[in-house]
C-alpha cells in the first residue's frame, strides 16, 4: 500500500491523473443531481391530459318505408285480357305471336 501511495506522491503524471479523475467524478455527481432536479421540476409543471373517446349512441329514426303494389310502374303481364302479353327477355319489348 505504501508503494502505491508513494507512486502517486512521487510521480507528477500519476498525481495529475488522480486529481483530474477525482474532479471529474465530483462534477459528474453534481451534473447528475442537477439533471435529476430539472426533470423533477419539469414533471411538476407539465400536466398530461388524456382524451376519452366514447362511441355515440345510435340515433333513433322514426320512419317507416311502406311501398304499395299499385305504385309499381313496371308492366310485367296483362290483367283482365284474354290473351297474355309476351315480353322479349332481351329487349323487354312486346312480342307478337
Amino acid at each position: 500500500m505504501r508503494d502505491f501511495l508513494g507512486m502517486f506522491f512521487k510521480s507528477s503524471l500519476a498525481r495529475d491523473y488522480l486529481v483530474a479523475s477525482m474532479v471529474f467524478a465530483i462534477l459528474s455527481l453534481f451534473a447528475v443531481q442537477a439533471v435529476t432536479g430539472l426533470i423533477d421540476s419539469t414533471r411538476q409543471n407539465v400536466r398530461v391530459q388524456t382524451a376519452r373517446i366514447e362511441p355515440q349512441e345510435p340515433v333513433v329514426r322514426n320512419y317507416q318505408i311502406s311501398r304499395s303494389v299499385l305504385d309499381d310502374t313496371v308492366i310485367t303481364g296483362s290483367i283482365g285480357s284474354s290473351r297474355p302479353v309476351i315480353l322479349d327477355p332481351c329487349t323487354g319489348a312486346t312480342k307478337s305471336k
